[in-house]
């Protein structure tokens, strides 16, 4: 009211504020967030499917046997009416495992390995970005008092972007 009211009202850091809690960056954002979390999972699930096939594709999969006692185990704290498939109870971290293990690493070096424009080269697999989208979905997930930064926005949009291009994200 009062940066409406009175044209020169402008406190240090208040137009970065505005920009930041502006309702249609939050609600892009967190669409993105959304679409990103679904189709990484869906793509990667279902090329999982197709290379390992059967009821235990993701057993036949996952070389993690730590990994795969902690799916289990969410899904047997679940009560058995309201289960569903084992992949539900993958996190987010869990795909990115999943994809740069040694075992698994050619079905996705194409589409899921690319380099953050604030990554150092000279990785064998570039994969961060899982780590970078785990944080920012943090934000939706526990908003109060958060909002997304510049640096997070630029993230989000390049990796929506990336994975938009390379088929993982369809519009």
């Amino acid at each position: 009211m009062t940066h409406s009211s009175i044209a020169d009202f402008c406190p240090q850091g208040f137009d970065d504020d505005l920009r930041e809690h502006s309702q249609l960056r939050v609600a892009e954002s967190d669409r993105k967030i959304r679409v990103i979390q679904e189709c990484v999972q869906g793509f990667v699930l279902d090329r999982l499917k197709v290379a390992y096939g059967g009821d235990n594709y993701l057993e036949n999969a996952i070389d993690n046997k730590e990994l795969l006692k902690k799916t289990y185990e969410k899904y047997l704290d679940d009560e058995p009416a309201d289960r569903k498939e084992l992949s539900t109870y993958l996190d987010f971290l869990d795909l990115r495992k999943i994809v740069e293990s040694p075992k698994n690493w050619e079905l996705f070096k194409d589409t899921l390995n690319f380099q953050l424009p604030t990554e150092k080269k000279g990785k064998a697999r570039y994969v961060t970005w899982f780590d970078e989208v785990n944080k920012i979905r943090r934000i939706p997930a526990h908003p109060f008092n958060r909002a997304y930064s510049d640096a997070e926005v630029d993230t989000l949009n390049f990796v929506y972007s990336q994975l938009t291009q390379r088929g993982v994200i369809s519009i």
